[in-house]
């Protein structure tokens, strides 16, 4: 066979290839966050809410707001990858990486501070006295915790992938420094012993008698829709704008005295499933250029040709137009206060 036909079979064979492995995709369109499964094999529909503790939530009546964060995504990955089936054959991973464009930290900041103010306003309603916070801060184990300079960038991972970026925010009315509590922002324990706000809360709550309330939700700017796993031979990943709650990240914990982690003083919000807004707040377009796609092409081809399978990768831009990613950001920070707001009074 002449190099002619074996490069067009090579190029017929990845396009093929290409075809069938569907690989990472976008669209314009305004998608919704993924349901969320729980149960033995993920059979079963997370519950909207879960509480842990409902017991350290009863006839509190009056709380100090410890901590108040929004995290906003701003750079993720996506991926899908499939094992091959049983003959471990082919397979491939599809990853589609993204970073919003576009909105700025002051823009951020707004957000976090229009959310704090209705929250607070929220608890009020329902018959919390809110103690002023800078009681919290300057008893005499708390003020010697760890603080983070606000905007706090996390570049650890977890659910948003390898390398991915979230920018922390706390309500201006708490000044350009923040606390972080153990658990709330990825491999960050923001401080050892008493220099931890979580353990220095603690010790507040319970020569005070009030209990320290902390918030925190995290934005997502795109959703993703993928199918693979070990039993298939092709992979694929869509990602859609939509800003979302994530449920993994966000919830609502309330510090009640230094009995420890599960003592009964303590407690727990989460939510279960994400809160989407619908409104349209981007232009989504892919970033490689036509080199680059040639080059993968051609690597692909050789991967096939060689059992290994078809690896895509695609990097998209979000570029947000900030008045209306402002309002789908209000719409589901709105929805997480009501939920966790509700919930709280309903353990009264």
């Amino acid at each position: 066979m002449s190099k002619k036909l074996i490069t067009i079979s090579a190029l017929t064979l990845a396009l093929l290839t290409s075809a069938c492995f569907g690989g990472p995709s976008a669209t314009n369109s305004v998608s919704k966050g993924k349901e969320r499964s729980s149960g033995l094999f993920g059979m079963s529909k997370a519950d909207a809410v879960s509480v842990d503790n409902k017991e350290a939530f009863k006839a509190v009546d009056k709380v100090v707001i410890g901590s108040f964060k929004i995290g906003f995504a701003t750079y993720k990955t996506d991926s899908a990858k499939a094992g091959g089936g049983l003959s471990g054959g082919f397979g491939g991973k599809s990853t589609a990486k993204s970073t919003l464009v576009g909105v700025d930290d002051k823009t951020m900041q707004s957000i976090t501070d229009q959310a704090y103010q209705q929250f607070v306003s929220d608890l009020k309603a329902k018959g919390y006295t809110i103690v002023d916070r800078k009681e919290l801060l300057a008893h005499k184990t708390f003020a010697d915790t760890k603080t983070y300079p606000t905007p706090y960038e996390d570049s650890t991972g977890g659910l948003f992938g390898s390398n991915s970026k979230t920018k922390y925010f706390s309500p201006s009315a708490f000044g350009d420094k923040m606390h972080i509590f153990m658990g709330e922002i990825g491999s960050t324990m923001g401080g050892f012993a008493f220099a931890n706000p979580a353990v220095a809360a603690m010790e507040y709550a319970r020569e005070s008698g009030v209990k320290v309330l902390n918030v925190i939700y995290v934005v997502d700017y795109a959703n993703a829709e993928g199918y693979g796993g070990w039993a298939s031979t092709s992979s694929g990943v869509e990602i859609g704008q939509g800003i979302t709650i994530v449920p993994e990240f966000s919830r609502l914990s309330l510090i009640g005295n230094s009995g420890g982690t599960f003592s009964n003083g303590n407690g727990s919000i989460k939510l279960g499933q994400p809160l989407s807004s619908e409104k349209e707040f981007a232009t989504v377009k892919n970033v490689n250029s036509e080199a680059y796609k040639a080059a993968e092409v051609a690597v692909n081809v050789i991967g096939v040709l060689g059992g290994v399978g078809s690896n895509s990768s695609r990097e998209y831009e979000f570029t947000a137009r900030p008045a209306d990613y402002k309002l789908a950001a209000a719409e589901v920070t709105k929805q997480a206060n009501d939920t966790f707001v509700n919930t709280l009074a309903g353990l009264k």
